[in-house]
């Protein structure tokens, strides 16, 4: 018989080994989505008559892309973005869930809310005005992005400052939408 006590706590020496990829179960510090501020994503999709939220969309579709969904194409779910759109807003939503929040963002609302707004930009003046809500509509899902973002990634880069394409996008567009607010006031209406 053995003088060996099968009961007692292993004598080897175990290191400690550091933790590898993200405690929420994201690989690095990288945020899941795409990080702007609310401000930036509004004032630049506006000025660029909703240039911006197509190139919002591509950038959250690419970051879903490599933490969820391997099979997708980005650039034609962005180009596509009527169709998609409320794809992506629930994936935002699934992600509050999987972070145990509780899931409060309204993506079919905010969905069919975008699409409308951004649809009534073709409508005839001065209805087509109705097409400049649509980057309200966006707000919303962006805030639950930074909230996300926040929780995942603490010491991600916040995007608030806007670069030198930035402002020419603003200052180029801020004039046209000044003209055609001038162009409004001064038509004569039937």
């Amino acid at each position: 018989m053995s003088d060996r006590n099968v009961y007692a706590p292993p004598a080897a020496q175990v290191a400690d080994v550091p933790e590898t990829g993200s405690p929420l179960g994201y690989e690095g510090e990288r945020p899941p989505f795409f990080q702007v501020s609310v401000l930036k994503l509004v004032l630049l999709s506006g000025c660029t008559f909703g240039l911006y939220e197509l190139y919002w969309f591509y950038k959250n579709w690419v970051l879903i892309k490599e933490h969820s969904e391997p099979d997708i194409t980005p650039w034609a779910r962005a180009f596509f973005c009527f169709f998609w759109c409320y794809s992506c807003f629930e994936f935002i939503r699934n992600d509050e869930r999987r972070l145990d929040l509780e899931p409060t963002l309204p993506a079919g609302p905010l969905a069919v809310g975008w699409i409308a707004a951004s649809l009534a930009g073709r409508l005839p003046e001065p209805y087509f005005l109705i097409g400049f809500l649509s980057p309200l509509l966006l707000a919303p899902v962006q805030r639950h992005v930074n909230h996300i973002n926040a929780l995942v990634a603490p010491d991600h880069d916040k995007n608030t400052r806007f670069s030198a394409w930035n402002w020419l996008a603003l200052v180029g567009g801020g004039i046209v939408i000044g003209l055609i607010m001038l162009g409004l006031a001064l038509s004569p209406h039937v």
